[in-house]
């Protein structure tokens, strides 16, 4: 972290790749797990991203703020959000195309499994006699999935759940179309318009 502190006083290349990094809460980890991840790298006073994943060993040094920073789309731009790990972060369908499942990954962590599904697997695992045998492996193999509760993240009842959700329901219309129902549109951009203003009105579109 002090090598890197000193790189962005000297370097306003390295400054500007790391002007979001909190340097008050660098620290080095290892990596838990083997993954493939995208690299930045560096060609004179421009910083690149590799097109193509780079594999991470496991146990390979890494260098973290505990932050995370991401890109949100709205209807007039983008934003970026930080904030503090752990996070949950969530994608529409047209986020990205997701790679193939790898059947070797899929093999390795056939077994990942939370708390609650301890039961569950035991009985198609019995040489698990209890759930704290079974705890002990899954986490000995990285396989336990954690779960976290309202306490362990900080979060009060009144901002969790429905009592916390943005969204509230104002009106409910169930439109039903009558198959004998018909009406002729003029193919023209008068007709078209006044269609579409007529579904407006009745809340059919909006």
């Amino acid at each position: 972290p002090n090598d890197l502190r000193y790189a962005v006083l000297r370097d306003y290349v390295v400054r500007r790749h790391y002007a979001r990094f909190d340097f008050s809460n660098a620290r080095l980890i290892r990596a838990t797990q083997a993954r493939e991840v995208y690299l930045s790298y560096r060609i004179r006073d421009t910083v690149f991203w590799t097109r193509r994943r780079i594999h991470l060993q496991l146990g390979e040094p890494l260098l973290t703020d505990g932050k995370i920073t991401a890109q949100r789309a709205l209807d007039s731009g983008s934003e970026i959000v930080r904030c503090t790990l752990p996070c949950l972060l969530t994608v529409v369908g047209s986020a990205n195309t997701p790679r193939p499942a790898s059947v070797r990954r899929q093999m390795e962590r056939k077994l990942a499994a939370a708390p609650g599904e301890y039961a569950a697997l035991r009985t198609q695992w019995p040489e698990f006699e209890t759930d704290e045998a079974l705890e002990a492996y899954l986490t000995a193999h990285d396989l336990k999935i954690p779960v976290w509760t309202a306490d362990d993240i900080g979060a009060t009842e009144g901002s969790i759940g429905l009592a916390g959700s943005p969204t509230q329901v104002h009106k409910i219309n169930f439109v039903v179309l009558e198959s004998t129902e018909s009406k002729t549109i003029s193919p023209t951009p008068e007709g078209i318009a006044a269609m579409v203003a007529e579904l407006v009105h009745e809340y059919i579109v909006g």
